[in-house]
């Protein structure tokens, strides 16, 4: 059983610009302006800087006719995949695709009184916590932007861990050219416990999202990923 999503052909078009929220985004399509949907956590131009960059986009149908989707945003030679909604199950195939079905860790599991890992098994009390990182360079400053519900998603997991569970985190480059990452100086709070958690014996291990050759699906591989 695998995980990847379905192959389709995605649209080629180029980035124009981000609308009022961070869902939507205004792309040009064959000499044509398209709104399209940005599945990502933020906008991205808190992370990279935009221009015209060369889009891909996935095609879906609604009730209100057909949306199209960002899927791979092109950030100087390298293609960068922005689907947030897939990176969960693209890891899952990374990591467990080998796995019986059985033995797999669950998805979206709820540890303890409030939370929900992206993969747990309470037998073992071993959990997986994916953040994907984005970047028009080989570095990235993580996080990139201030969000108290990662301080405190952190904090739980520190928790968590003096309880006996096993932490890993996964870091998922969405530029394959990603090569190391720092702590952002400007998030105190969130450097101190992602601190406490390695001192606690928590893995990292990094992820980079690639095009397959020869089609515009993404495939994961493993990536040396340094910390500065």
């Amino acid at each position: 059983m695998s995980f990847l999503p379905t192959p389709t052909k995605l649209v080629r078009g180029h980035f124009v610009s981000e609308g009022k929220t961070r869902f939507k985004a205004t792309v040009r399509v064959n000499g044509r302006e398209r709104p399209c949907y940005v599945p990502f956590s933020s906008k991205l131009s808190s992370h990279v800087e935009l221009g015209a960059n060369p889009v891909r986009l996935s095609r879906r149908l609604t009730s209100e006719g057909e949306v199209l989707d960002l899927a791979w945003l092109k950030l100087g030679s390298k293609w960068s995949f922005v689907d947030l909604r897939q990176v969960n199950a693209l890891v899952a195939d990374c990591l467990f695709g080998h796995l019986s079905v059985e033995a797999r860790p669950g998805a979206e599991v709820k540890v303890g009184d409030v939370y929900r890992a992206d993969f747990a098994d309470p037998a073992t009390r071993e959990l997986w916590e994916v953040k994907a990182l984005l970047s028009a360079t080989s570095r990235v400053s993580f996080p990139a932007m201030a969000l108290e519900r990662a301080g405190r998603q952190l904090a739980t997991l520190v928790e968590l861990q003096a309880q006996g569970w096993k932490v890993n985190l996964i870091l998922v480059c969405l530029n394959p050219g990603l090569r190391s990452y720092q702590l952002n100086p400007k998030y105190q709070e969130f450097s101190a416990h992602f601190e406490q958690l390695l001192r606690g014996g928590t893995t990292v291990t990094g992820l980079a999202v690639h095009r397959r050759i020869g089609s515009d699906l993404p495939r994961l591989k493993w990536a040396k990923l340094d910390r500065v």
